[in-house]
């Protein structure tokens, strides 16, 4: 376990950051019932994995907290975001997700709808931050060689346009 742990930390393509300790076991209501424990678990998972950067995206939620901006979803877990963000935390959600098939994990949109709901997103700034996009995508979507090619093929579509930089979460801008 050691050296799969070492090999994240040691590839510069791979960025550690916080995603919390039990996933809230999957029970997100309970788990933002108490700001104390859900903020605890994200701790714990920060000291554990020796995380370096104070970057979370929280567990069934899609909220943010970036330099005094906030955006929530709707659902629990708002008292979590701004403890953590007093805590020094940049609270990330995303701002279009991959959505997937929740029983085989195969992605819903064809690559060419995700390429294109991305490009108008920024083209209509429907985004958090002008010129920036997040694009939650779920690592089950890419268990076989065939969905390897699609995460491949959006981002070839992608690199055709100049003015589209693929970043670091940490360089997101505040």
């Amino acid at each position: 376990m050691t050296d799969y742990f070492k090999y994240y930390e040691d590839n510069p393509y791979i960025e550690e950051c916080n995603h919390s300790w039990t996933h809230a076991n999957d029970q997100y209501k309970k788990f933002y019932s108490n700001e104390q424990t859900s903020v605890a678990d994200i701790l714990k998972n920060q000291s554990t994995l020796k995380l370096q950067d104070k970057i979370v995206r929280l567990p069934g939620r899609n909220m943010w907290r970036l330099d005094g901006k906030s955006k929530n979803d709707g659902a629990s877990g708002v008292q979590t975001a701004d403890g953590l963000a007093k805590l020094g935390y940049k609270v990330i959600g995303w701002d279009l997700e991959w959505a997937h098939h929740a029983k085989d994990g195969t992605p819903v949109q064809s690559v060419q709808a995700i390429y294109k709901q991305i490009v108008n997103q920024l083209e209509s700034n429907k985004t958090f931050t002008k010129n920036n996009i997040v694009v939650l995508i779920h690592d089950e979507m890419f268990q076989n060689k065939w969905e390897e090619s699609e995460l491949k093929q959006l981002v070839d579509l992608l690199k055709k346009h100049d003015n589209y930089i693929f970043e670091q979460i940490k360089f997101y801008p505040q």
